[in-house]
């Protein structure tokens, strides 16, 4: 054994038990089954750089891969990903060498292990094409994978997450575009104006956020001063349209009651602190369809500053308590 170690450059050890290891080969087996897993998780990372890269006109098209061969023949712009999808191949061709080595693990009787030569051979071809396959991956194809910039700037300005701050800037403007008896009060225009102000500003934030989403940065900036009782009274007027006039034009009556404890100043991003504000007001008057009390409270406890959110509504259904966390539930239908 020693000297079959030193020959092989590798550690090997005795059998502990040499009954045990002449009845079965079962460390094959398991060996095989962490090939399998191996290849599982290449085969996800590769389909998963095949579907960002799909394209150019329908797919998701947020990366750009190397292109190894000529273009499609049926799709003019489109780059093949032959490299990601022989990874697959490899990894289909392991997992199915997995089963032929568990079935080669069934065939030994007492001592005698007939099936050893097929054993031997999948797990060998698997090593190799695992690790063929993983470094034709990586320089081949990773090595020279690139965001596509325009499409992805696209995608941010296509983005739902613009309607929230824009829902305000909507709303006041109706109010003045509706109603031009109010235009003649200087002071409440130039309230509407300034919360139309805010909100633009915080949807500007929001791009500005999702542009700089996943880029590295050495400044770790936690925020500036934030008075988390304006903030709060700041938020209640912006969302007044949706909570207020809208529901009161179609007969329901929505009231915020506000216990605005003082609180010191906490570091953080005012535009993100209501953007989350927004969202809760907007979800509460969603689950409020008969009207109701929506409270918002600040206070201390201990060394922590909470906000604290809560309304009237009927809350969760024991159904939506069991779905509430399933992929792409959703309780808004149609509607929102």
């Amino acid at each position: 054994i020693a000297k079959l170690g030193k020959e092989l450059d590798l550690q090997l050890t005795e059998a502990v038990n040499h009954f045990e290891a002449a009845a079965a080969r079962d460390a094959c087996v398991e060996a095989s089954g962490s090939l399998k897993t191996i290849a599982v998780s290449l085969a996800k990372i590769a389909n998963d750089i095949r579907l960002i890269g799909s394209g150019p006109r329908c797919g998701m098209g947020e990366i750009k891969m190397p292109a190894v061969q000529p273009g499609s023949s049926i799709m003019p712009g489109k780059v093949n990903p032959v490299i990601a999808e022989s990874l697959i191949q490899v990894s289909l061709w392991v997992i199915g060498a997995d089963l032929s080595v568990t079935l080669g693990g069934l065939q030994s009787f007492f001592e005698l292990n007939v099936g050893m030569p097929l054993i031997g051979a999948q797990m060998l071809e698997s090593v190799h094409l695992l690790a063929t396959g993983s470094r034709n991956f990586a320089d081949a194809c990773v090595a020279g994978i690139e965001a596509d910039r325009e499409r992805c700037g696209s995608l941010v300005e296509q983005s739902l997450a613009m309607c929230t701050p824009l829902a305000p800037v909507i709303g006041f403007s109706e109010l003045l575009l509706k109603n031009p008896e109010k235009r003649a009060d200087d002071a409440l225009v130039v309230k509407w104006l300034q919360n139309i102000h805010t909100s633009a500003t915080d949807a500007a934030t929001v791009v500005r956020r999702m542009r700089e989403f996943g880029r590295q940065t050495q400044d770790k900036n936690v925020g500036q001063p934030i008075q988390l009782a304006g903030l709060v009274r700041e938020t209640i007027e912006l969302t007044r349209p949706r909570w207020k006039d809208q529901t009161q034009a179609t007969g329901i009556t929505i009231k915020i009651a506000t216990d605005l404890q003082p609180v010191p100043e906490i570091p953080g991003d005012a535009s993100a602190i209501r953007e989350l504000l927004t969202n809760l007001i907007f979800n509460a008057v969603d689950a409020m369809p008969t009207g109701g009390t929506l409270t918002l409270s600040t206070g201390v406890t201990g060394e922590v500053v909470y906000l604290a959110v809560r309304d009237t509504g009927a809350g969760m259904s024991a159904e939506v308590q069991q779905r509430c966390f399933d992929p792409f539930f959703t309780t808004k239908e149609e509607h929102g």
